[in-house]
């Protein structure tokens, strides 16, 4: 058995809104595909339009039709809202901007850097799991090597959603049931048939990150789950096998 990490990413390794200092007043939010997605489409209001509408028929939606009407939302996203222009590269680079001004600004959540590097160094495979698009994703990561923040490592993997930029259309949506799929799949793909999930972070246990959350628990031999603090999740009454804890607390353990 190979030991695997997997990591959310807004939220966890970056900051919420709600929980960074107010250093970014040029952004209404952290999050990562709202962001990319306003920067490659020209009529801002209809994509926020979009948004709600999405997020309104979410609260009488059933539990076992929110992956889909979440796949629906981001295809009509990438069809009919996002430029032409829009392509892999231009969505690394975008992101990879965006990483750096989040890095000045301390919007990055440092100690979990550290910590996922003293994973790598240690040979754990680590996966980074986002909703958001895969190219915004790996221009994160290429963003932090380059800052030297990162070491760049084979045991990091990357899932997230998987755009045709050429057809306009969303191939792979990575929430819900399709996150941990999507992850147990790319495990496969890289030889990794048996893996030992030992620690899940997260920062939704409520939505969002509830599958991965659960992944160290179905399994003969458990692992641990983490929820990063946040203010989203105070409040919540989550799996009591997971610890809410900061990552400043996770490094000095």
């Amino acid at each position: 058995m190979q030991e695997v990490q997997v990591f959310d990413v807004d939220g966890t390794l970056t900051f919420n809104k709600q929980d960074a200092p107010d250093c970014l007043p040029a952004y209404e939010t952290y999050a990562y595909w709202t962001l990319l997605s306003k920067r490659f489409c020209s009529d801002h209001a209809a994509l926020q339009q979009t948004v709600e509408a999405w997020d309104r028929a979410m609260q009488t939606t059933p539990d076992t039709e929110k992956d889909a009407s979440s796949f629906s939302m981001m295809d009509k996203t990438v069809r009919e809202l996002l430029s032409a222009d829009a392509n892999a590269e231009k969505m690394q680079a975008i992101a990879e901007r965006i990483t750096d001004e989040f890095l000045v600004r301390g919007a990055i959540q440092i100690d979990a850097i550290k910590y996922l590097n003293s994973c790598l160094q240690r040979n754990i495979i680590c996966v980074l799991t986002t909703g958001s698009y895969l190219d915004g994703l790996r221009g994160f990561v290429a963003y932090l090597v380059k800052a030297g923040h990162l070491t760049h490592s084979n045991n990091l993997l990357l899932n997230g959603a998987v755009v045709d930029w050429k057809a306009k259309r969303l191939l792979l949506a990575n929430v819900g049931h399709f996150k941990t799929q999507n992850l147990k799949n790319t495990l496969t793909e890289h030889g990794i048939n048996q893996p030992w999930f030992s620690r899940a972070f997260g920062d939704d246990p409520m939505i969002n990150d509830r599958g991965i959350l659960a992944l160290p628990y179905q399994q003969e031999k458990h692992g641990e789950s983490f929820v990063i603090k946040a203010v989203c999740n105070l409040d919540e009454q989550f799996d009591p096998r997971y610890q809410r804890i900061s990552w400043a607390e996770i490094i000095a353990c």
